[in-house]
């Protein structure tokens, strides 16, 4: 409600009321950032002090524009379709949890942190905090809503939030780029659909803002291209800058956007509007790129990177790289009904197919211009780019999705030159969207190796965090579930090694009420253990063997029971409860 009503007035300037919307949630997305640090830096990052943040932008929406909300004239056939969609991920967001590896590991125990600690200011000298550090829009977003929820399910909404703004923003884009309001729902709801878009849409990743902030960069651009502004400007800088605050792969299709930007500005002799809309949109920018700001405090350097993070730039790479996107273009995932299921390692699969078909017909026909070539070729640069630099494990699409998005939705925002063409085109496109809707319920692709009724019956039952578990129950005892109250009402000190490839997400709990202390290592912890208290200790192993005796000998000279020694990890107890005083690294 209160990005409408914030919208209304912007009209004016967007050009219409889509722009305007969109424009409106990426300012209230900068405000919120700074608040989120602002209270950071206070330890105040509280369910309290969301709902406040949450209450006085609603209130200032109301007195910046009138309570009227103005409903389009007519319903697209596409924004039809992903409605169907986006209201079964929210059905989704409110039953089921991630149980991907990566949430398990880095994803859940980081967002825990934050929540637990009050602040996105928190630094440990561990893999498990400090992988993918370069990027946190995305997850700031989801940190908000599991604050504002008090609980880590709330967590799940902040992709489903982007998700619908993901759809907003390739509709915008087509639109711009001359499709009709009909075409350019269904290009955008094809698109926004392919299993790439559906799998990170239903994880805690940032990954999915990405996609959204380029094509509105993209967007204005074009808007740049017809009325040189220093708005129109400020907004392409602004949307680059979230792009690759939340993942820092989108920097090519940023990079791209941005040399068209100074392109045309010297084209059109506007280099002084160009440096305005810098200006104008410099405290944003500094917002959606403050990870990178933060960084050069806590690590000395803006970006910084962990060992399974290199780049690996070559002609060995490209090639690889190319053939799998290709690959990827028109398939589902490599990895579909396995255990990690496809939510991340989904590509473009069904609507790729038509993709291709678009662009056949495209070849057949009379469609180039100016801004959509640029935009085609720009954004086959960005990909080469990208594919010359980034290595393509299964799971990698994704890296790769803003500059094919950008591509294909300039290929595909289309005017028909026949009825046929429309008629067989559209019909495609629906069937392609009914195609990929199969995604959504799959076996072991969800939250559960069982159907969809099955798994949505365990998980009404259960609490957030015990739903990790219903896709690898064996988890559930090698935590102690039962034997600690891990979960319970009490909240517990838990101090955690931790390999970057093992799972410690659960330990967060429900609520996030168990403050979790990361060591880099064994030893690390053992001597924290003779000068601290703690509840429990979880050790996870790299390999699926007894603890051994050294640990052991340790543990138990200090006061701690082994209540369980699993294949992944092993749990103590302490005998005695007690008071722990801990310090944490601020960044």
């Amino acid at each position: 409600m209160a990005i409408t009503l914030y919208s209304r007035p912007l009209v004016k300037i967007a050009g219409n009321p889509s722009a305007a919307w969109l424009m409106a949630w990426v300012f209230l997305q900068a405000v919120l950032i700074i608040f989120v640090l602002v209270a950071s830096a206070f330890d105040a990052l509280t369910t309290t002090t969301v709902w406040i943040a949450l209450l006085v932008i609603v209130a200032t929406s109301l007195r910046w524009s009138k309570p009227r909300i103005e409903l389009g004239k007519t319903v697209t056939f596409g924004s039809v379709l992903f409605s169907a969609f986006f209201a079964f991920q929210l059905f989704k967001c409110v039953f089921f949890q991630e149980f991907t590896l990566d949430a398990q590991t880095y994803g859940l125990p980081r967002l825990g942190l934050w929540m637990n600690y009050q602040s996105v200011l928190i630094h440990m000298p561990t893999e498990q905090i400090n992988i993918f550090s370069n990027e946190w829009n995305g997850e700031i977003n989801a940190l908000l809503y599991g604050i504002a929820a008090g609980n880590v399910q709330g967590l799940m909404f902040g992709n489903l939030e982007i998700f619908l703004v993901a759809f907003l923003s390739i509709c915008l884009l087509s639109r711009q780029l001359g499709a009709s309001r009909q075409w350019s729902a269904m290009v955008a709801a094809v698109l926004s659909t392919a299993p790439v878009c559906l799998g990170v849409a239903g994880t805690l990743k940032g990954d999915l803002l990405a996609v959204p902030a380029v094509a509105m960069a993209a967007s204005w651009i074009v808007i740049y291209c017809r009325k040189q502004t220093a708005v129109s400007a400020a907004m392409v800088i602004a949307c680059c800058a979230l792009a690759v605050g939340a993942k820092i792969t989108a920097v090519f299709p940023a990079a791209m956007i941005s040399i068209i930007l100074v392109y045309l500005s010297i084209r059109g002799r506007s280099f002084l509007t160009l440096v305005n809309g810098a200006l104008l949109s410099l405290v944003i920018s500094l917002a959606f790129m403050s990870r990178y700001i933060a960084n050069i405090f806590v690590y000395g350097t803006p970006l910084k990177r962990t060992a399974n993070e290199t780049v690996q730039a070559g002609v060995a790479t490209f090639l690889d790289s190319s053939r799998f996107v290709a690959r990827m273009f028109i398939r589902s995932s490599p990895d579909s009904g396995q255990q990690f299921g496809w939510l991340l390692a989904g590509g473009f699969g069904f609507s790729g197919i038509l993709c291709a078909g678009l662009l056949i017909y495209q070849v057949k026909g009379k469609w180039i211009d100016g801004m959509r070539t640029a935009l085609a070729l720009g954004a086959l640069a960005a990909l080469g780019m990208a594919c010359f630099m980034i290595p393509a494990p299964p799971w990698s699409f994704r890296y790769f999705v803003p500059s094919v998005i950008i591509g294909v939705t300039a290929i595909a925002s289309i005017s028909f030159r026949s009825k046929i063409a429309a008629i067989v085109l559209s019909v495609g496109a629906v069937l392609v969207i009914f195609m990929n809707s199969q995604y959504l319920i799959r076996v072991g692709e969800i939250n559960a190796n069982s159907s969809f009724g099955k798994s949505l019956q365990r998980a009404k039952h259960t609490s957030p965090v015990e739903r990790i578990f219903l896709s690898y129950p064996p988890l559930r005892k090698e935590f102690g579930f039962g034997k600690i109250d891990i979960d319970g009402e009490t909240p517990l000190t838990i101090a955690v090694h931790a390999f970057l490839n093992r799972p410690s997400g659960a330990l967060v709990g429900s609520r996030a009420q168990n403050r979790l202390i990361y060591f880099s290592t064994e030893r690390d912890l053992f001597e924290a253990v003779k000068a601290q208290c703690f509840d429990v200790i979880a050790l996870t192993k790299f390999k699926p063997i007894p603890l051994e005796n050294t640990a052991r000998s340790a543990l138990l000279e200090n006061g701690y029971s082994i209540i369980t020694d699993g294949e992944l990890v092993s749990v103590s107890k302490r005998n005695v409860s007690c008071a722990v005083s801990t310090t944490t690294e601020r960044s």
